[in-house]
């Protein structure tokens, strides 16, 4: 007997929740009276009132927050403050986090501690708090007028809410105040000490005289520790500001703050007596600015952008009252004036900033990290730690420990370097000419756009189609961005170090001052490049706040919606609100069938256990069903619900009581509820979900078309029909899923037990046209160009006009409403064990791996219980039938090409094409490839787990993509449908495979979700799928010393004359970090080529290909050197007498190569896996000699897919040896997984 598959086990599972879009096509004299009500522009004042609540919301947050912080005093900021100015170890940083973690919440508990707190960010705000402290009527009056629209306002109360995190999170008001100001605060104590001590006595006085009382206190308690909790508010940095920089008053005097004084005094002292200047804190979130900006949030015209432009490099003083052209003036000046001695405390991000800095400075990347190295080492010398490997180790986390690097540091380094060209290098004279060449730059790049952005521009085809203009302007704000590239590295975030305060009081606000060009960067791009097409809309309302927000007949009058059905056509009818009961209490029992609307009559009971008790127990009900005095004790005590009073008596008795109900409560006899036996139900939520589950009711009543028409043809409903290409009299072929969807809704088979239920909370929303027709973009009966390289037509003609983005170019309505599928299943089950349990029982199982390839997008494989490959192949081309021909589409030409065309586009400021939608269509397509391949073998599916640890630079499948791809896999698997089936059918719409659970998020997803199980890729795609050999020596040469004592590990190294090659010897337990491999000894053979990747000098040193003969390229090492390779006893001895590093260096690039086992030439289109050990039978494994049919991997990336589904059987072995396969924790580590592949030899597959 053949065994039952395991998905036909997982069916009706959970349920899931589902958005069904469908585009609206007004019928009749709907537009006219949609028109002439008003109604778009009645919902687009509801959009305008909404931002202007927003605003008086914002207006009471600012409030809010003043109120809150100016009586905020912080506990631990002395603390802070010690462990701040002592901080130097990596454990004073770890104190100095936790105690600012302490002080945000210290900030964060006061918002909390008020009353109103929990009202602020839900409808409370806009019914009760807003109107409580309002008093513009004006203002009341809009308020009010939101008071049932409160639902607009779901993200904008999230976002709000965030304000008020105690999290390191930007956009807080504690993280603003703690992680940013403090630090700049406590900076400014020492520095004013500085400044007091050395400005003279008369600058003193004035200031004295010019700001005490003006913070409440004298000048000299401003700048202390404590000081700090009046900072906390606006008001408190706006006056400390005032202190710091200066002010302007009302009559246009200039008042002249510490950092003035302290520049008068530095113009006139050497450079070592200095002082540094004090800094500006940052405005407190959601402050409003004291001036108004030039970028507007949104450029509306040519001109606005070009003045914009113009006035933000010369003339905008919103920042600091310093131009971005000054800003960059005074930089340049500041690293004009570095010197070596000054380098001391500026320090550089340790990231690509060095390696960045590294390769402008020297050509090469690794060169300051390789000083760094050899610095260590001989600050090292006398280290404990004999192994090499463990001292390279411990050398190269300390490297990465060091989060900033100083100049001074840097430039030792340099100056110590054994090599003359390095030595003679400077980094103050790289900072200086550097910038100064940038600066250079910048200047030419403005004079060249001077004249364009100073004049009005005329130009009549605008400023998106004028190439010329956009890349002046580019090239002018390019030229701003390189400066800010160049200098960002160097800023003081993080420091916690001694810095050099002298340059960096100057160079954070520069800083500051020169990032504000990412603003206006992104401003002008988007506006040069955005689509000629909006796709804005506007959420519609007619008048009713409860619009669309249920069905049910009961709520018709109130939610002002039904639904209609003719000749397969659906309606949507939106009742005129002065109508609102136009459609009640209708009947029609002798209507014509054949001219006749279906009016669908919705009845769900919601909520049954708060929904009974509140019927059934109602005044109205109780002379209707006549609760006994027991039953009404039963409630009131609570004795039928599980907790310490229950009684499961109890419980059956009102059970009981409810079931009586039912039967004479006439609302609800619709539904016709089937109860189980009351002895059977042990809870009372089990009975509410058995209600829950039968509360639901669709039926049919029809409606004479003429009824209908007139009341279209009178303004009192909107009728809309609801359209999608499937409605289409043309459409061809099986309806989309979501049609299906939504068709099955009113099918009287769904019906008969139901699995697609409607819900309320719909939407709909109006588009206007955006586009003006003029052209066809292709005119008929012209040829167009086909895209696809693998149709055999390469052009196709139309008997009509073709207009690209013709959807935009009319108003369209559209309707978004949500459905439930499988709705008697449970909201949540999770089928883990279930497929564990499946998985132990089954003699025979599939498992197919998936790879994100290096040479494919996506790599599958299906292999069988032995290990043996029955099905693999790449999914760069995707196939579909149509007509009974195959079309096929090369998705990865298409994404290079398109990628390509999108970075030729933005780096010219064109509009760039969206790749987002071929991306989604190729998952689509490899979804369903996948999800045909589970059915077809009843297989699971076995994939690589995303994490941060394991990084996959040059796979073309990026980590944001894949988890997409991820995330519909999960989504299709968890409702499988093959539409093609009758829905009655195992697989078909009424009976869809559930076979993963639904997807919280990736931090919850572990290690399986039903039929997906998740493994780290290691040793996956480098491995011998025959041998299982991998590769744990890593040979890379650093010096003579280190290459002899890893050479010298080997247990032989000899040449093999009868098959002409070489052969190392190794036992890995010789050898450090090679613990994890089961099987210790090899041989490792130079047999065969290798694929050699190298940088061309003639090429640009762009990579470039070589094959190597691996033999013939060590015995070409061997003779240069004088080894006789072909007669010595002791090969290895020979090697370790040399004594030139030259040789070791190219020993260990063969070695290295001869290890290589991926061997992949791009420009040729090779990609193989070739084995330097032999298996059982002593053969090398070489993957081109197998083919797609074979049972062996074809290829590398089919190599990785392969190995991935082998770790899925390992997987499997454990299931089927656990007596309880929930314990099983289906993670294979290095070790095991080494262990499986080296016990399973493949050699004779």
């Amino acid at each position: 007997m053949q065994e039952r598959k395991k998905i036909s086990h997982l069916t009706h599972r959970n349920s899931v929740q589902k958005t069904i879009r469908m585009q609206l096509n007004p019928v009749g004299k709907t537009m006219d009276y949609f028109q002439a009500k008003q109604i778009l522009e009645n919902d687009e004042k509801l959009k305008e009132d909404y931002q202007k609540i927003k605003e008086i919301a914002d207006r009471f947050y600012r409030n809010l927050n003043e109120d809150v912080l100016s009586k905020t005093r912080l506990d631990k900021l002395k603390d802070y403050a010690e462990i701040y100015y002592h901080c130097n170890t990596d454990a004073d940083r770890k104190r100095l986090d936790e105690c600012a973690s302490e002080l945000r919440k210290e900030i964060v508990k006061n918002f909390k501690n008020r009353d109103e707190y929990n009202k602020l960010f839900n409808k409370k705000m806009i019914e009760i708090v807003l109107p409580k402290h309002l008093k513009n009527e004006d203002e009341k009056e809009v308020v009010a007028s939101f008071k049932n629209f409160t639902t607009y306002f779901t993200g904008f109360f999230t976002n709000r809410k965030n304000m008020y995190s105690d999290g390191e999170e930007s956009t807080a008001i504690a993280y603003r105040c703690i992680n940013e100001n403090l630090p700049k605060h406590l900076d400014n104590v020492k520095a004013f000490e500085k400044a007091i001590s050395k400005l003279s006595k008369n600058a003193v006085d004035d200031l004295d005289a010019t700001y005490s009382g003006l913070c409440g206190t004298n000048l000299y308690d401003v700048f202390t520790v404590d000081y700090f909790n009046f900072l906390l508010p606006q008001s408190g940095i706006t006056e400390y500001n005032k202190i710091i920089g200066g002010y302007t008053t009302s009559d246009g005097t200039k008042v002249k703050g510490i950092n003035e004084y302290i520049n008068l005094y530095n113009q006139q002292v050497s450079k070592r007596d200095k002082i540094p200047n004090l800094k500006i804190l940052y405005k407190q979130i959601l402050s409003e600015s004291e001036k108004v900006s030039f970028i507007p949030p949104k450029f509306e015209d040519d001109n606005e952008l070009l003045s914009a432009v113009s006035e933000f490099y010369a003339n905008d003083e919103t920042f600091d009252g310093m131009p971005l052209k000054k800003a960059i003036d005074e930089t340049k000046l500041l690293f004009g004036n570095l010197d070596n001695s000054s380098l001391n405390g500026i320090y550089i991000q340790n990231d690509r900033s060095v390696t960045n800095l590294s390769n402008s400075m020297f050509g090469s990347w690794s060169v300051i990290e390789d000083l760094w190295n050899k610095n260590y080492d001989s600050v090292n010398s006398n280290s404990r730690i004999k192994d090499i490997q463990k001292r390279e180790d411990k050398r190269k986390k300390a490297y990465k420990a060091e989060k900033k690097l100083s100049l001074s540091f840097l430039q030792v380094l340099i100056s110590n370097s054994e090599n003359d060209e390095i030595r003679e290098k400077s980094i103050v004279d790289y900072y200086k000419t550097s910038l100064m060449q940038l600066t250079d730059n910048l200047s030419d790049k403005y004079n060249e756009a001077a004249p364009l952005l100073n004049e009005n521009y005329s130009n009549e085809k605008g400023l998106k189609n004028d190439d010329k203009s956009i890349s002046l302007t580019k090239n002018f704000l390019d030229a701003i961005k390189e400066i800010e590239k160049f200098i960002k590295p160097l800023s003081e975030t993080n420091i916690t170090g001694e810095k050099n305060d002298l340059f960096y009081s100057q160079f954070t606000p520069l800083l500051d001052n020169i990032s504000r060009i990412d603003i206006l960067y992104d401003k002008v791009r988007n506006y040069v490049t955005q689509k000629p097409f909006s796709t804005d809309k506007i959420k519609l309302n007619f008048g009713n706040s409860q619009l669309l927000n249920g069905w049910d007949r009961n709520k018709e009058k109130d939610c002002g919606a039904v639904w209609l059905c003719k000749d397969e056509k659906y309606y949507l009818a939106i009742i005129d609100k002065s109508n609102n009961s136009i459609l009640e209490n209708i009947d029609f029992q002798d209507c014509d069938e054949s001219d006749c609307y279906e009016k669908i009559i919705y009845k769900l009971l919601p909520g049954p256990n708060k929904m009974l008790p509140k019927v059934f127990f109602s005044e109205k009900c109780k002379k209707l069903l006549s609760p006994s005095d027991e039953i009404l004790k039963i409630r009131k005590n609570g004795t039928f619900k599980k907790g310490d009073k229950f009684s499961l008596d109890d419980c059956h008795k009102l059970i009981d009581f409810y079931k009586e109900s039912f039967k004479k409560y006439p609302n609800w006899l619709i539904y016709n509820f089937k109860f189980k036996k009351t002895n059977e139900y042990n809870d009372i939520r089990k009975f509410y979900n058995d209600v829950a589950s039968q509360g639901y009711n669709i039926s049919k009543m029809k409606i004479p078309t003429s009824f209908i028409d007139k009341l279209v043809d009178e303004g009192k409903i909107y009728l809309f029909q609801l359209y999608n290409k499937d409605f289409s009299p043309h459409s061809k072929g099986t309806p989309n899923l979501h049609t299906l969807y939504f068709k099955m809704l009113f099918d009287e088979r769904n019906l008969e037990d139901v699995v697609y239920k409607l819900n309320g909370e719909a939407e709909m929303f109006y588009r206007p046209a955006s586009i003006k027709y003029g052209k066809p973009t292709h005119p008929k009966n012209t040829p167009i160009k086909n895209k696809n390289t693998l149709n055999d037509k390469k052009a196709s003609t139309f008997p009509y006009d073709l207009i690209k983005d013709k959807r935009y170019t009319k108003w369209q309505f559209s309707l978004h409403f949500p459905i439930t599928m499988n709705f008697k299943a449970p909201d949540r089950a999770m089928i883990n064990d279930d497929v564990r349990n499946l998985l132990k029982s089954c003699n025979n199982n599939f498992i197919i791996g998936i790879d994100r390839g290096e040479r494919n997008l996506l790599y599958v494989s299906v292999i069988d219980s032995n290990g043996a490959i029955i099905y693999q192949h790449s999914l760069n081309i995707i196939g579909n039938k149509f007509k009974g021909k195959t079309y096929e589409t090369n998705y990865r030409e298409k994404l290079t090409t398109r990628e390509k065309e999108r970075t030729e586009q933005r780096r010219n400021w064109k509009a760039i094409e969206s790749i987002k939608e071929l991306k989604e269509g190729y998952i689509s397509q490899a979804v369903h490839v996948i999800c045909q391949l589970v059915v077809k073998y009843d297989a699971i599916i076995v994939m690589e787990k995303l994490t941060d640890g394991f990084k996959r630079g040059r796979t073309k499948f990026e980590k944001q993509v894949y988890q997409k791809f991820e995330k519909m896999l999960i989504d299709k698997l968890n409702y499988y449908v093959d539409k093609k089936l009758d829905p009655d059918e195992e697989g078909g719409l009424l009976h869809a495979y559930q076979l993963t659970n639904k997807l919280d998020s990736f931090d919850k997803l572990g290690t399986q979700s039903g039929f997906i199980f998740y493994v780290r890729p290691d040793f996956t795609s480098k491995i011998d799928p025959v041998t299982g050999f991998v590769n744990l020596l890593y040979p890379r040469y650093e010096n003579i010393d280190k290459a002899k004592d890893m050479i010298s590990r080997f247990d032989e190294i000899r040449y093999n004359a009868g098959e002409d090659f070489f052969e190392f010897d190794i036992d890995y337990d010789k050898f450090p970090k090679t613990a994890s491999d089961y099987r210790k000894k090899w041989t490792i053979c130079t047999n065969g080529e290798r694929i050699e990747a190298f940088r061309n000098p003639a090429n640009n040193n762009e990579w470039s290909y070589r094959t190597i003969i691996l033999a013939e390229k060590f015995k070409e090492l061997f003779d240069n050197n004088s080894i006789n390779y072909r007669d010595s006893d002791d090969l290895k001895a020979e090697i370790l007498s040399q004594t030139k590093g030259k040789f070791f260096e190219d020993f260990f690039k063969l070695l290295r190569l001869t290890l290589q086992m991926r061997n992949s030439n791009p420009e040729t289109g090779e990609d193989r896996i070739l084995s330097p050990v032999k298996d059982k039978n002593g053969n090398f494994y070489d993957s081109s000699k197998y083919d797609e049919k074979s049972k062996l991997p074809c290829d590398a990336d089919a190599n990785g897919a392969y190995n991935i589904a082998r770790k899925g059987l390992w997987i499997v072995e454990q299931f089927k040896k656990s007596d309880n396969v929930s314990a099983v924790e289906p993670v294979i580590h290095n070790d095991k997984w080494l262990k499986f592949v080296q016990e399973n030899d493949m050699a004779n597959n």
